[in-house]
């Protein structure tokens, strides 16, 4: 009998494993949350990221170009579109291709912890 059910359901190997099965399956579903909100915080940020860089296109103030490439690069995390238009774009200027690799590496890094 389970202890502190009630009920006469007899402890099984199905059961033990049933009740696993159900704990992994949580367990990822949670996983998969985190992922989802963490992939809409990146998308959030990066959004942020290029409306300021592209303020600062036209208002001295703001680092325009830093910003913008910034928020590009987070936004290929998440979206291969972005990535591939990104890679053409950088591979222009190798300098600034290796920058751009060595921040997207950074990026991935720190997000995906």
């Amino acid at each position: 009998m389970c202890r502190g059910s009630g009920t006469s359901t007899p402890i099984t190997r199905h059961n033990h494993i049933a009740r696993k099965f159900d704990i992994k399956r949580a367990r990822d579903e949670l996983r998969g949350n985190l992922k989802s909100g963490r992939r809409i915080l990146v998308t959030v940020v990066a959004g942020f990221l290029i409306v300021v860089g592209l303020l600062g296109q036209f208002v001295p103030i703001f680092p325009g170009k830093t910003l913008l490439l910034l928020g590009l690069l987070m936004l290929s995390l998440y979206s291969p579109t972005v990535q591939a238009w990104v890679e053409r774009r950088v591979a222009k200027y190798p300098k600034l291709q290796s920058r751009a690799a060595r921040l997207r590496n950074r990026l991935i890094h720190l997000i995906h912890k």
